[in-house]
């Protein structure tokens, strides 16, 4: 089968989204209906099954999928770092969730590709899709949310010092409106 078509077919379910490309081949590949045959070195795939494979409604899913299968304390320190938003800092992070291995997470969790570092000196991230950050924020509790955010402002606000309270104060402010 030429892979002009395959192409054509990812493109296609994708829109060409960088994310949603990746996303879609590491899917096919976990499904097997992608593969490298060491033999004929050369990569095979299933183009019928493929096809019928719905891109659009299950990339939510795929993240989730995969979110859902880290260790429960990764998913809590994601949860956390949600709901800080889309960007995030280690040192912000530190003050609301406990771990003495958060920076190790972090640079495990950007080689999986669930966040980016933005500044490796300053030890800040992102999430790598918007879409990554809304399905680790919507497993918080929901019914909870704007008490987790008061619960996060508050913890900020009192290990914070003077200056530091200062320097954060719209992310502190962010946490306590939300």
């Amino acid at each position: 089968i030429d892979q002009s078509m395959l192409t054509d077919l990812i493109y296609q379910k994708t829109n060409g989204n960088a994310f949603f490309v990746k996303q879609f081949l590491l899917s096919l590949f976990e499904e097997n209906l992608l593969s490298f045959d060491s033999n004929d070195f050369r990569w095979k795939w299933d183009m019928e099954k493929i096809k019928t494979k719905n891109v659009s409604t299950n990339v939510a899913e795929l993240i989730i999928d995969k979110i859902v299968k880290l260790p429960s304390h990764v998913k809590d320190t994601l949860k956390m770092a949600s709901m800080i938003g889309y960007q995030f800092d280690l040192k912000t992070l530190q003050l609301i969730q406990n771990g003495s291995n958060l920076s190790n997470m972090m640079i495990h969790l950007a080689k999986e590709g669930m966040i980016t570092v933005v500044n490796h000196e300053e030890m800040k991230f992102s999430f790598a899709h918007d879409l990554i950050q809304q399905a680790v924020y919507s497993m918080n509790d929901t019914r909870n949310i704007s008490a987790l955010h008061l619960e996060v402002g508050r913890m900020m606000k009192s290990r914070l010092d003077e200056m530091e309270c200062d320097r954060m104060i719209f992310v502190i402010v962010n946490q306590f409106n939300s």
